[in-house]
């Protein structure tokens, strides 16, 4: 019985309560990427900021992928195209579109952003009616894939 009780407690701890589960992870992370960074090993702080991601801690990820844009230059463009995704999901759809295109400059492929590009463009023209953001993803894409979406959308204002 007095097993059953410490295991249940465990399950408790380690699944239940998420708020502590996520917070303790965070804090393993952290340490694990400042440990990457004083190794200066970028690949592997990288991999640890996914994590960071998927935790949705994503103002924790954008200073740590500042860091890394500072530690290997290798790595701008995939550093602003995660800074972007970030971005994204806080809402801040013109710092997303940014970042998308500094990390385009910097050796990311421009067609394998124009997904999160046009999603950018699209919440941000939602939010605000402003047309002058569809035309603009336009003019980066002439030729995009959700061609047919954006001129629906300009014949509906």
């Amino acid at each position: 019985m007095k097993n059953f009780k410490l295991l249940l407690k465990n399950f408790y701890n380690n699944y239940l309560n998420k708020k502590d589960n996520k917070e303790q992870k965070m804090k393993t992370l952290e340490i694990q990427f400042r440990r990457a960074l004083d190794m200066h090993d970028s690949n592997t702080g990288i991999n640890i900021l996914a994590r960071f991601m998927t935790l949705k801690a994503f103002d924790k990820a954008k200073k740590a992928y500042t860091k890394i844009l500072a530690e290997d230059e290798r790595l701008k463009g995939l550093c602003f195209s995660q800074i972007g995704s970030a971005e994204f999901s806080l809402g801040n759809y013109k710092e997303a579109i940014e970042n998308y295109l500094f990390s385009i400059k910097n050796g990311m492929d421009k067609e394998l952003l124009e997904d999160k590009i046009w999603k950018a463009y699209k919440h941000w023209y939602i939010n605000d009616k402003d047309v002058d953001h569809l035309k603009t993803y336009l003019g980066l894409y002439p030729k995009g894939i959700y061609q047919k979406e954006v001129f629906s959308m300009l014949n509906n204002t």
